[in-house]
């Protein structure tokens, strides 16, 4: 458990801007490399159509009016697969963040426990703080929307990288506000402009190293020589520089039909939208060339356009804005898309192909940037949450509307005939005789009657009573649900619908069957969660600070992480249990657990495990603050065992003392008796 009061960079590294390579080989192939990528978006048009109608089924879109069996019929929606997202997404989330620390790091070789240890203090930091002060999404807010679509699409993409963002402020100077000394120094005419820039530079944050921090103290150094007494500059503020964990859509990731495994993938294509400011700072920054000529050629190209279909991609985003009530999708001509694609090429012509990051515009065919891809771990940056593991093919996963389509469909059906069955019992129906009545003119109204020539004009139709079976075989449908992704219905509104209580040994019944499945569940997800880490880790050691100042709870001291402090070989395992259970039950059973353990004579068990377990179960956080290490806690064990026997051999000492004594002054009283009776008598 963390609490961070300072952190800060002993040299501020960035990622790679500008390595641009000859072009003269490159552009022979884009156009190859735009080919296959064009043909792999095609390839999977219909998995995009079926994400479609997944997210139709997730949030019920569908006509907003029925005609069949009657026009204005029962047409609800049963969102049984949004719940069980709704209930499941926690389970996930708690599995990243419960543990303390978050992951655990296991030394191999001659790594020395401490390295691992100081490891898994800062990992815990830059996961529960540092990345979640990132703008914009942060690491908290990425991991829930991938957990999202994971259980929505049967997987789910994260994208690790190392981000650096700057921002220009403008900084105030006020010469009022300085002290004498340097104000005297300022004003001295014998001051020569090397002074006077030393001074600036002391005063303000900018660096002579930086071409653009140059001409900025060049201004302020004019500012001085006027005689102004507020002077202004213009800073780049470093606001962000550290790992960042990015959701991606699944519609923005095109891999090749025949991709198994992300990372053994020829090529990786991530669409990017960004608007043509966002273009512009990047070509400024050192991060991408022929911004401005891509701006003016992509606007002549949309101007010659007339094409208005939509793909099925712009369907889907469709759907989500009129969900979203923002409006109907339209050709937004203020976001660019540009592809990023992580390949391989024959950079030094040495004929090996390396790893390489290439960014087209494709409208235009127009190189932005080409590099050699930049992170020492040498994996494509992406990592990739699976929900199920039935086949290696890469897109066999199935998310919850896939699994729960027909379950869904037959409650929403048996709902609606409910309901329109409830409609016909709670309406009135009559058999009329043709030309005697009129439709039209009858009102049925409390207290009056129908004006009929003949008594058999007008009759009532008998309506059976309504069956009851309806709410059975939904319960029933439900429950073969529940069973068939592992996620029994344990609440107690659930437990009341069924007509009472489940008992005792149907509630662990369902647990076990749901442990069943969910632990498999959970160490797939801990699988992708450990590359996730190992990704974060291995780019702070890239770029990451020398030296970082942490206040851990429980330590008066600050205590100083160095780089040198965590380098190692190591194994980082998730820290946390997944468990279906409510943490009212966890902790009765962790408590159960503990009286047996406290009960327990033999020496089989662990009672320093099984306090342990019950706290972290109470508090995890707080039981790091009172709970002794195991070997203080054997020591004092020790120690109140040694008291113990020393007291039991004091207590048998005293014991044989009294005894001794009661024994010698028996006798002595026998003797005196004796005696005294004697010579009474004699």
């Amino acid at each position: 458990c963390l609490l961070c009061f300072f952190f800060f960079f002993l040299m501020i590294r960035r990622p790679p801007r500008s390595t641009l390579f000859p072009y003269t080989t490159l552009f022979r192939s884009v156009k190859d490399i735009l080919g296959k990528v064009n043909s792999d978006i095609s390839n999977r048009e219909v998995r995009d159509n079926k994400l479609i109608r997944w997210y139709k089924k997730r949030y019920g879109i569908r006509p907003s009016s029925k005609s069949y069996p009657w026009p204005g019929a029962s047409n609800i929606h049963i969102f049984l697969t949004d719940e069980k997202i709704r209930k499941m997404k926690p389970n996930y989330i708690n599995l990243a963040f419960e543990g303390d620390p978050i992951a655990m790091f296991q030394p191999i070789g001659i790594t020395p426990l401490q390295v691992a240890q100081n490891s898994e203090l800062l990992m815990d930091w830059i996961l529960r703080f540092y990345m979640n002060q990132a703008p914009g999404i942060n690491y908290f807010r990425a991991l829930s929307i991938i957990v999202d679509r994971m259980l929505e699409r049967g997987k789910g993409f994260a994208k690790v990288v190392w981000d650096f963002i700057e921002d220009n402020v403008t900084k105030v100077v006020d010469l009022s506000t300085i002290p004498q000394e340097i104000q005297k120094m300022l004003y001295d005419p014998l001051l020569t402009s090397e002074e006077l820039r030393d001074i600036i530079i002391q005063l303000t944050e900018l660096n002579p190293a930086i071409d653009e921090d140059v001409a900025q103290i060049q201004k302020v150094m004019e500012q001085f020589k006027a005689e102004k007494s507020i002077v202004k500059y213009k800073f780049r503020q470093v606001t962000f520089n550290g790992p960042r964990v990015i959701p991606i859509d699944d519609k923005d990731l095109i891999l090749p039909s025949f991709a198994t495994d992300i990372q053994s993938c020829p090529r990786i294509t991530q669409k990017i939208h960004m608007t043509e400011n966002d273009l512009k700072r990047a070509e400024r920054s050192g991060k991408y060339e022929h911004v401005g000529d891509i701006i003016e050629a992509r606007n002549k190209a949309i101007g010659s356009s007339t094409s208005n279909t939509a793909s099925s991609t712009q369907v889907l985003e469709s759907l989500k804005e009129t969900r979203e009530g923002i409006g109907q999708w339209r050709k937004d001509t203020e976001l660019i898309e540009i592809w990023e694609v992580y390949t391989f090429f024959d950079i030094d012509d040495d004929g090996v192909e390396e790893k390489v990051v290439l960014t087209i515009e494709p409208l235009t065919q127009t190189v932005l940037r080409f590099i050699e891809f930049p992170y020492d771990h040498y994996k494509w940056p992406f990592v990739v949450f699976d929900f199920e593991l039935n086949d290696d093919r890469f897109y066999s996963q199935r998310g919850l509307p896939e699994l729960l389509d027909h379950y869904q469909t037959e409650l929403t059906v048996q709902e609606n005939a409910k309901l329109d069955r409830m409609t016909l019992a709670n309406t009135l129906q009559f058999k009329y005789r043709i030309g005697s009545v009129n439709p039209k003119n009858i009102r049925f109204i409390p207290g009056q009657g129908i004006p009929v020539h003949r008594m058999d004009d007008l009759q009532e139709l008998p309506i059976s009573n309504i069956d009851l079976s309806f709410d059975r075989e939904m319960d029933k449908i439900r429950g073969l649900a529940e069973s068939y992704i592992g996620q029994p219905d344990l609440d107690i509104s659930a437990f009341a619908s069924k007509g009472g209580e489940r008992t005792a040994f149907e509630v662990s019944e369902m647990v076990n069957l749901g442990k069943q499945i969910f632990s498999f569940d959970a160490r797939l997800f801990k699988d992708s969660l450990h590359k996730l880490y190992d990704q974060i880790f291995e780019l702070w050691i890239q770029y990451g600070p020398d030296q970082v100042e942490l206040q851990v709870t429980g330590e008066n001291q600050l205590k100083f992480v160095n780089k040198s402090d965590i380098l190692g070989n190591f194994v980082i395992v998730p820290n946390a249990e997944f468990t279906i259970l409510s943490r009212t039950l966890e902790q009765q059973r962790a408590f159960a657990i503990l009286q047996q353990a406290l009960s327990d004579t033999s020496g089989a068990t662990n009672q320093y495990k099984a306090w342990e377990n019950y706290l972290l179960k109470i508090d995890p956080r707080a039981s790091k603050r009172i709970l002794r290490s195991e070997e203080e806690f054997n020591k004092i064990q020790a120690l109140q065992q040694q008291a113990q026997q020393q007291e039991i051999e004091n207590k048998k000492v005293i014991a044989g003392r009294k005894s001794e004594m009661s024994r010698v002054g028996g006798g002595l009283g026998g003797n005196f008796l004796s005696q005294g009776g004697g010579s009474q008598i004699g």
